[in-house]
């Protein structure tokens, strides 16, 4: 029969057993190279608490572990496991940024008194970028109408198309439609092909210059439909002053030596040595906040083409407000 000495014993000894069994010690290797062993009490991102037998409770930091031991040396926290997992839940599940940057321009004007004068300007703007690809596409409207007549009348629209071989080389494709009541073009459609080179391409200054080929078709009021093959220039700049202000650039030169589009024939007052087009505009672009924005445009189109010398040159101010999306 069991003593209460014994039973006593009996019950110190399995105690004993059972915390060696929870309490089971482990070994850690320090950077220099020396083994501690112990068990581990507590532990965090910066360091662990190790029970020595001898040295009783020690923090020992993380870098003093060696790195060759990561599952020791690095163990995450349970809440740190959480935390990183839910930030990759959420950014898995924010939407992708669009592509596409749309930018929406609206300007008007109006004069009462010794003039009625109304100006109405509208401009629409998609710019994308897809790998070695990137796009603009363009479209405007132009009115102006001063005593009741109309000053200008212009519809235009065009889609460009880039492809960057290497760094400094690219290719253009640049589709332009355009109507004008005021110089009499019912229809006036070009397609250019060509290519370019950067001149600069730093994150504040962008210059890019190039040569291309034309291929337009033109209808006008009272002449027969014409076709007719150009050589192009065009250069356009960009200049980013700070997060808010930009100023861009464009400008293109094209020429034909068949005459003013092959028109003049039959035609009085046409030119006879030779057709060019020369355009270019200039905008100022100032944010007001991450959407809306306060510009101001000038815009030069001199076309010899035009039958009438009076209007073959064009150039108009703008001033509009901007809605970017």
């Amino acid at each position: 029969m069991m003593t209460k000495a014994s039973t006593q014993l009996f019950l110190g000894c399995l105690l004993l057993g059972l915390s060696f069994m929870v309490a089971k010690a482990e070994n850690w290797v320090l950077a220099n190279g020396d083994r501690l062993t112990g068990e581990l009490v507590a532990e965090t991102p910066a360091y662990l608490e190790i029970k020595h037998p001898q040295l009783g409770l020690l923090k020992v930091p993380r870098e003093a572990l060696k790195a060759a031991d990561p599952k020791k040396a690095a163990r995450p926290e349970p809440e740190a496991v959480e935390l990183a997992v839910t930030t990759e839940v959420k950014t898995a599940l924010k939407p992708e940024a669009s592509p596409w940057k749309r930018q929406l321009e609206f300007g008007y004007s109006q004069q009462s008194g010794a003039k009625e004068k109304q100006d109405l300007s509208l401009r629409l703007q998609l710019d994308g970028k897809r790998g070695a690809n990137t796009f603009r596409s363009t479209a405007k409207l132009l009115q102006s109408e001063v005593d009741g007549v109309t000053g200008t009348d212009r519809r235009e629209a065009d889609f460009r198309w880039r492809y960057d071989i290497n760094k400094r080389l690219f290719t253009q494709a640049l589709t332009n439609y355009a109507e004008d009541s005021v110089r009499k073009i019912d229809l006036s459609l070009e397609q250019q092909v060509g290519g370019g080179y950067r001149l600069v391409d730093t994150p504040r200054h962008k210059v890019n210059v190039g040569l291309g080929a034309v291929l337009q078709y033109l209808d006008r009021v009272g002449t027969a439909n014409q076709m007719a093959f150009l050589g192009s220039f065009f250069q356009d700049y960009a200049y980013q002053l700070n997060s808010r202000v930009k100023l861009m650039q464009e400008s293109s030169f094209m020429i034909s030596d068949t005459g003013t589009l092959n028109v003049r024939n039959g035609v009085a007052n046409a030119p006879t040595e030779g057709s060019y087009r020369l355009k270019f505009n200039t905008g100022l672009q100032s944010k007001v906040t991450d959407r809306m924005s306060l510009n101001l445009r000038f815009d030069y189109d001199y076309d010899r083409s035009v039958l009438e010398s009076g209007l073959r040159a064009d150039q108009r101010l703008t001033t509009s407000l901007g809605y970017i999306w």
